[in-house]
This record gives C-alpha cells, sequence and structure tokens, in this order.
C-alpha cells in the first residue's frame, strides 16, 4: 500500500488502474430552470481507452426530484452503445427532465459505463463519474 492511496492517488512506481473509457459530459442548456416542466441534454462521449475492441453500455441515474422522462417518475436509464473499437467515440445525449417539484439547487447525476464480454449480462470491467446539474 502506497502513501497515496488513502488520497485516491498513486504512488511512485505504481501503474495507473486500467481505465475502460474516458467519459466527457456536459449539459446543453447549462442549468435547468426550477419548478417548471423543462429538460436539459446531458451530451456524454465514451471513448475506449482499451486496446481491444469492447461490447460497451451506459447506466445514468438521477436524484429522486428529476426523472429521465417527462414524467419524472423513471430515475435510472441503461443504454446500450455497442462495440466500441480501440480509440473509439461514441456521443450521447440523454434528456434530464425536472418538474413543478424541483427545487433550485445542485443536483448529482451519476453514470457507470459497463465493458462487456460475451454479451451485456458478463460484465468485465466498469467506471464510474458523477456530474453536477444546477437548478436555478
Amino acid at each position: 500500500m502506497g502513501f497515496f492511496d488513502f488520497l485516491g492517488g498513486k504512488g511512485e512506481g505504481e501503474k495507473e488502474p486500467d481505465v475502460p473509457y474516458k467519459l466527457d459530459t456536459r449539459f446543453n442548456p447549462m442549468r435547468l430552470a426550477a419548478r417548471r416542466d423543462t429538460s436539459v441534454d446531458l451530451v456524454i462521449e465514451v471513448k475506449n481507452l482499451a486496446g481491444e475492441a469492447v461490447l460497451a453500455s451506459l447506466l445514468l441515474a438521477v436524484p429522486k426530484s428529476l426523472g429521465v422522462d417527462s414524467t419524472c417518475i423513471n430515475k435510472k436509464k441503461e443504454i446500450r452503445i455497442g462495440n466500441l473499437a480501440p480509440g473509439e467515440s461514441k456521443t450521447i445525449v440523454v434528456q434530464i427532465h425536472g418538474n413543478s417539484l424541483t427545487q433550485a439547487g445542485e443536483y448529482t447525476v451519476g453514470m457507470v459505463a459497463y465493458a462487456h464480454y460475451r454479451d451485456y449480462k458478463h460484465i468485465l470491467n466498469s467506471m464510474k463519474k458523477t456530474v453536477t446539474l444546477r437548478a436555478a
């Protein structure tokens, strides 16, 4: 165990952990209108960093007062991306909806990108990321 392990960093001579993807995210527009039936687009770019082609999927989860559908009932969404060649990237756009109960503040949106083998039931590796959506 290295000295920087408790900080999540790597010590001298330790190699970087295997990360299957690079996830770049942005919101369009940048914030959600509070207490209104509005939505924003979460644009996610998934890039394969592995040296081989992988079967990819993405799981997105939003907090209680938001939704991935216009009724704000569904809080999770699974997106099957398909095969990604080494170095290939794909862009996914997911709408995140607010409603009249969405208060002003910051909301954490979580996502997990999975690398599969054989089919979508077998998980080889994964990567987590969270982004903050502001409602004003």
